[in-house]
């Protein structure tokens, strides 16, 4: 709806949840996608065409994957997906959300809990109207506070470590 503060369907679309199954596969699609071609040989007409980068790679796969799901709001899912990075300072062994990752296999990887990548899923976004957000950015507090109840439901409550 866009009686909202944002005035806009676009804002309103990226602040709804995401059904955390398809986010989880939607981050591994945008994970995979950079590694390939937008197209096999050059456009024949002429006309705007998005560079071949990784980024847009990522993002035409990830709205492939969600739009052969029927998935409507791809605003949202894409925005996390694009924007995961943003967490990255808050997975650093001191950082708020820690409890939740462990090291991956190499040095320059991590494992992340399925209670974080839900909450990531599900939380809302701090949209640009919203006077603790000059842009849209991840709520880190009410991120953490979700998985945290994820944890706890799916552990029983009984380990405190997150993963």
């Amino acid at each position: 709806m866009t009686d909202s503060a944002s005035n806009s369907q676009w804002l309103d679309d990226l602040h709804t949840p995401c059904d955390p199954e398809i986010f989880r596969r939607a981050l591994d699609v945008w994970q995979a996608g950079g590694q390939f071609k937008l197209r096999k040989s050059k456009p024949k007409q002429k006309g705007l065409y998005l560079a071949d980068i990784p980024v847009n790679r990522s993002a035409m796969a990830t709205i492939g994957f969600l739009k052969a799901r029927g998935v409507e709001n791809t605003q949202a899912y894409l925005w996390r997906t694009m924007h995961f990075g943003q967490l990255l300072e808050h997975l650093q062994p001191n950082g708020r959300l820690a409890k939740y990752v462990k090291p991956g296999s190499d040095k320059d990887s991590m494992m992340v809990s399925e209670a974080l990548l839900d909450a990531v899923a599900i939380a809302p976004v701090k949209l640009p109207n919203d006077p603790a957000a000059e842009a849209c950015v991840f709520d880190i507090e009410e991120i953490a506070r979700i998985a945290e109840e994820i944890w706890r439901a799916d552990s029983g409550g009984d380990d405190e470590d997150g993963r």
